[in-house]
């Protein structure tokens, strides 16, 4: 495009960068290198960005079992889940970080209706706790290290269908929300499109399948 003189203009633009690994409290720089003409003349012009810090590479998992990967049975009760009697199922939670230290970790859900907390679980690291009233399952985990390490929270949940469920696929556990703040950017990284755990159990090879309320 052309520019009159004594005319302004201004362009944006989004870009992607591949990130083939991460690094450790990472910055990138951005370089300007444009070519225009004036009065006939070429001219170029250089400039660089200010330091960009980018956030930490966190994964979180959230997956629903009856059965162990290495195939024990962790659940009880009917498989497929059966009109008013209880299955238990496990949810796990892990959070894998590297790139940056992490604080105010929080991990929350919310057990439908028909679900049990039954108050056993299984915490490798900080605190897991069950409010009733809001029937809100709430991991929180203080600091974890910019070099990763073992965040895991395990936990099991009862479901009792009713005769209305039959035929359905049931919700173990809905709304997970995970939020935690990089110290190195200062901002706050938060997952909210997470999947719901449901009877259906994707990740469990054995159960999986197996989600629909038998009468």
């Amino acid at each position: 495009d052309n520019l009159s003189p004594g005319s302004e203009g201004a362009v944006d633009f989004k870009m992607k960068f591949l990130r083939k690994r991460a690094a450790i409290n990472e910055e990138i720089y951005f370089y300007l290198d444009a070519s225009y003409d004036i009065d006939g003349s070429s001219a170029r012009y250089m400039a660089k960005s200010s330091k960009i810090k980018i956030l930490s590479n966190v994964d979180f998992k959230s997956n629903g079992y009856y059965y162990s990967p290495q195939g024990d049975q962790l659940g009880v009760g009917p498989l497929p889940p059966t009109v008013d009697m209880q299955t238990n199922y496990w949810v796990f939670w892990e959070i894998d970080n590297f790139g940056n230290d992490l604080g105010d970790v929080s991990v929350t859900a919310q057990l439908p209706e028909n679900a049990v907390w039954t108050g056993n679980k299984s915490l490798i690291s900080g605190n897991l706790r069950y409010g009733e009233i809001g029937r809100r399952v709430i991991w929180t985990v203080n600091d974890i290290s910019k070099a990763g390490g073992n965040y895991r929270a395990g936990f099991e949940v009862g479901l009792i269908p009713a005769q209305s469920d039959v035929g359905e696929t049931l919700k173990i556990l809905a709304d997970i929300k995970f939020s935690a703040y990089d110290k190195f950017c200062g901002k706050e990284i938060v997952k909210t499109n997470i999947k719901n755990i449901t009877t259906n159990l994707e990740t469990d090879k054995l159960a999986s399948g197996k989600g629909k309320v038998a009468p």
